[in-house]
C-alpha cells in the first residue's frame, strides 16, 4: 500500500482564477494506473487545486482520515474494493466531500445506483483528456 503525494511546490503552481485565499481545495485521487493519476493532479494543478493520490483504496480511506478532501475522483475498477465503496466509505466519514467515479465502461445495476435520481456522484469517463 503507497500513498503518492504530488511533488509539485505549492509556490510554483499558479492558483485558478477562482480561488480567493491562499489556500487551494484538495482532492484526493484514488486510482492504481500511474499515467492517468500524473495526468490528472497536472490538470487539477492546474487549476488551483492541490492532489494527494492513493493507489489502494485501504491508503486511501486511511488518508482521508488524516488529511480530509473536499473532492474524491475515484476509479470504480479498484483492487480490493469498488470505487464506490471506497466513496461511500470516505462520504460517510465526511459529509461535506464531493465524488467523482470514473471508469472505462459501466455495467449493469452499478450504473444505475450511481446515475439513480438523487445520487451524490457524478460520473467522469476515460480517457481522460485536459480539455
Amino acid at each position: 500500500m503507497t500513498t503518492h503525494f504530488s511533488t509539485v511546490p505549492v509556490d510554483r503552481v499558479q492558483a485558478h482564477s477562482s480561488v480567493q485565499h491562499r489556500f487551494r481545495p484538495l482532492a484526493l485521487i484514488i486510482e492504481d494506473d500511474p499515467i492517468l493519476v500524473t495526468t490528472l493532479t497536472a490538470i487539477l494543478n492546474a487549476n488551483g487545486i492541490a492532489v494527494i493520490s492513493a493507489t489502494d483504496p485501504f491508503s486511501a480511506l486511511d488518508t482521508a482520515m488524516v488529511i480530509p478532501p473536499e473532492i474524491v475522483i475515484a476509479d470504480l475498477a479498484l483492487p480490493r474494493m469498488s470505487g464506490l465503496d471506497v466513496v461511500c466509505e470516505i462520504a460517510r466519514a465526511i459529509p461535506d466531500c464531493d465524488a467523482i467515479l470514473f471508469a472505462g465502461q459501466f455495467s449493469g445495476g452499478l450504473a444505475a445506483h450511481v446515475r439513480a435520481p438523487g445520487s451524490r456522484f457524478n460520473v467522469l469517463y476515460k480517457p481522460v483528456h485536459p480539455r
